[in-house]
């Protein structure tokens, strides 16, 4: 018998895709995962309607039981109960009926070799919240439960949420197919012995751009665009340059609308930016913008060998406008806007890289401001300059004079 085992997806759709393709090329029996769909990632809906219609027997883990009986019952996720109550109200009965009825455990016996698959060891299996905490693995509970008559009945336990791959006697760690260090467990358990192996979901390197200075330029729109928004607002005293827009690349909205309003309100700042971006994005997406020389073939060469991605400070809507507007969709894997997440580019760097699991030393981040590098210092990686863009670096760990030289440079990071 064959078994694929994987675990916390944590709403990482591509992920999730990632290991089911790749668990098909094995010729499985049977597909196992231990649970935590939700939460981290913005695809969780979508992850949980594959997991329903795949085949794949799928277990409750810590995040779907916070969805089912609300938060109360782990005293250490209370600031997750907003997050909860309103994936509650995103979800149909249907959905929510399929993880009701996912099970705590799932058992396999094979050749008189018992297996146990669950997302974590139990502390109770009768509680409410059934697990042994996470810091069981450092105050010695999760090696006492190793031990106890419960785990070693079986010849094989397999269990999630630490997102760390270990072995601890028969217990058998699997670490996260959705983040950081992703792999699925094959099992292969046969008439003299149960077999293992870690198939690791990582390999190939990644690269994240900057979008404004760095893909396209399109400050062109801007001035009008701008200036059909001041006509609206007499409080506005003075009309949008091209100057002017350019040296607003690469900061957020709200970073424009206190840049160019300092002495409105706030909240009449942000209307009159929404409205700026709303106007921009529609504009955009049907018209597109000024290519940099030689971009598109250069990123469909690099798609070829790196899985790609884009991180930019606009307002949401505007990185898909992009895409729309050139035909670039298939070549971006992921992509991510503060005007989405309400975060800045470091964290959002960061969130990039823990939804698709990104290891630090496989990828690069390329932009072409000095704020571009400060958020990819912040998130622990490589910067490679995009001299030919609007803005100044300090230090970059490469310089690029024109986009078509990336490949080149590349080879040379990772």
């Amino acid at each position: 018998m064959k078994i694929a085992v994987f675990t916390d997806i944590h709403g990482n759709l591509n992920a999730l895709k990632n290991v089911l393709a790749q668990i098909k090329e094995k010729n499985v029996d049977k597909t196992i995962f231990l649970g935590d769909i939700f939460q981290r990632g913005n695809e969780e809906i979508e992850c949980l309607d594959l997991l329903r219609s795949s085949g794949v027997i799928c277990l409750k883990g810590n995040c779907e039981l916070y969805l089912e009986h609300d938060v109360d019952i782990d005293p250490d996720v209370e600031y997750l109960r907003g997050y909860y109550d309103g994936m509650r109200q995103r979800l149909s009965a249907e959905q929510m009926q399929f993880v009701r009825q996912m099970s705590l455990f799932h058992e396999e016996e094979c050749f008189g070799r018992k297996m146990r698959f669950s997302h974590f060891l139990f502390k109770d299996i009768n509680a409410p919240y059934p697990f042994l905490q996470l810091s069981s693995l450092k105050d010695g509970s999760f090696d006492k439960a190793c031990k106890s008559e419960s785990v070693t009945k079986y010849n094989l336990v397999v269990v999630g949420h630490s997102h760390k791959n270990f072995v601890n006697g028969n217990v058998v760690s699997v670490s996260a197919s959705g983040l950081e260090e992703a792999s699925f467990l094959l099992i292969e358990a046969g008439e003299n012995e149960i077999k293992f192996e870690r198939i690791s979901l990582e390999g190939r390197k990644s690269i994240i751009f900057d979008l404004d200075g760095t893909l396209w330029d399109a400050t062109g729109c801007a001035p009008a665009i701008w200036n059909r928004i001041f006509d609206k607002h007499s409080e506005v005293k003075f009309r949008m340059t091209q100057e002017l827009a350019a040296s607003l690349m690469g900061k957020t909205m709200e970073e424009i609308g206190d840049a160019l309003f300092p002495n409105l309100p706030v909240e009449q700042r942000r209307k009159i930016v929404d409205e700026f971006g709303d106007e921009e994005v529609a504009y955009l997406k049907e018209n597109g913008a000024v290519l940099f020389s030689g971009m598109k073939e250069t990123i469909q060469k690099l798609s070829a060998d790196y899985d790609l991605y884009i991180v930019s400070n606009c307002q949401d809507g505007y990185v898909p406008a992009f895409m729309t507007a050139h035909k670039m969709e298939a070549f971006f894997k992921d992509i991510e806007m503060s005007g989405r997440t309400g975060m800045d580019k470091g964290k959002n760097i960061c969130l990039i890289m823990e939804r698709n699991g990104i290891a630090k030393t496989d990828a690069v981040y390329i932009g072409d401001t000095e704020g571009d590098e400060k958020a990819t210092r912040f998130a622990g990686i490589p910067f490679v300059w995009a001299k030919y863009g609007f803005g100044k670096a300090v230090s970059p760990d490469a310089v690029l004079n024109d986009i078509t030289e990336l490949p080149s440079v590349i080879s040379n990071l990772l």
